[in-house]
């Protein structure tokens, strides 16, 4: 059985004319599925397969950019324990915005993992590249782009874990006379919270590779920052706060 359904979402929490409605249509295959998961023995409880939906005039003014295709495709994959393995996918990407920049995206990718509980997460999204030409022939390209993240929520509330951003290169090509090229020879950004005893470790880094301008390099660096003993208990209490005065900021922005 394999029934169509779809939920509609608006673009903000409050409903207001100006903001387009949206919808992800879910197909739903039901289980048990066996050959799905990585032991052939072990079924699995359903397949859910899900697609973003544009308004007509939205679709229509996008058409030519995503090449027809939804902006979003979800493949969900329900284990019979509970816990969810997601692949995403979202089509190319081409524009060429008239007299400015032609950008060039390939299709992306990535996986996600969610354990029955919904207290454990990870995964991770990948792009080839991004390119943006304009019309004198100067380039600016990302190569390899990759994010991921995994996390799991503390007994007080608190989700502690790691993300990470990584890029191959960046290449930037001018026309100009004068203007040199340059080059960045990857870049990596981290950061994460985990938990030493009853305190907290609050980390992030930046590495970057060789830089190269034209005729000139540039050794690779590293830039860090630590915050550490933060009290679990003390910092736990004051994300409830934030949480709290979060909520009552939207029922009430005055």
């Amino acid at each position: 059985w394999s029934p169509e359904l779809k939920q509609r979402a608006l673009a903000a929490n409050q409903p207001t004319p100006e903001l387009p409605e949206i919808a992800l249509a879910h197909r739903i295959t039901h289980g048990p599925i066996f050959g799905e998961e990585r032991s052939l023995w072990e079924p699995s409880e359903a397949v859910i397969e899900s697609r973003l939906e544009l308004p007509p005039e939205l679709a229509k003014a996008l058409e030519p950019y995503l090449g027809g295709q939804s902006p979003l495709k979800l493949r969900t994959l329900v284990h019979d324990r509970g816990q969810l393995d997601i692949k995403l996918e979202s089509p190319p990407f081409q524009a060429d915005l008239q007299d400015q920049a032609k950008v060039r995206i390939p299709s992306a990718r990535g996986e996600m993992y969610v354990s029955a509980a919904f207290d454990r997460f990870r995964g991770d999204l990948r792009l080839p590249s991004v390119e943006i030409t304009d019309p004198k022939g100067e380039q600016l390209r990302f190569d390899q782009i990759t994010t991921g993240w995994s996390y799991q929520r503390h007994p007080k509330g608190l989700w502690l874990g790691e993300t990470q951003l990584r890029l191959n290169g960046i290449q930037g090509h001018f026309a100009a006379p004068g203007q040199k090229d340059f080059g960045l020879d990857g870049l990596s950004v981290t950061g994460g919270v985990e938990e030493r005893g009853e305190t907290l470790l609050m980390q992030s880094r930046m590495q970057w590779g060789n830089v190269k301008a034209g005729d000139t390099s540039f050794s690779g660096g590293e830039l860090a920052m630590e915050l550490r003993n933060l009290d679990t208990e003390a910092f736990s209490q004051l994300m409830k706060e934030v949480q709290n005065l979060s909520r009552l900021t939207a029922l009430d922005p005055e």
